[in-house]
């Protein structure tokens, strides 16, 4: 880290931590929302994707306030985005007509 100029500060603070935990702690596993527990919010990409993430997170106490969505949102939801199809994928995958053996334009 100290070649590719990170502070000393940090580097000393960063191993005081590390070294308040124990091996114990350190190797147990531990109990949080797993990413089966949360709900997947799946969108198409686009530049603006993470205005959208930021408002379901600020906004997320309605959601786990209201009674019917309630037991669906115990957790902040997992946002994923994919990558929305586009012309490139007409092209690529097109079908090509089978090419006819024999000789054209001869007599």
């Amino acid at each position: 880290f100290r070649g590719r100029l990170c502070p000393d500060g940090v580097l000393a603070s960063a191993v005081r931590r590390v070294q308040r935990v124990s091996r114990r702690e350190a190797l147990s596993n531990q109990r949080g929302a797993s990413s089966s527990d949360r709900v997947k919010l799946v969108l198409a990409f686009h530049p603006h994707g993470s205005l959208v993430r930021r408002v379901l997170f600020r906004r997320l106490s309605i959601l786990q306030s209201g009674p019917d969505t309630r037991s669906v949102f115990q957790h902040c939801p997992l946002v994923a985005c994919r990558r929305d199809g586009g012309l490139k994928d007409v092209l690529v995958h097109s079908c090509l007509r089978p090419s006819v053996q024999g000789h054209f334009g001869t007599v």
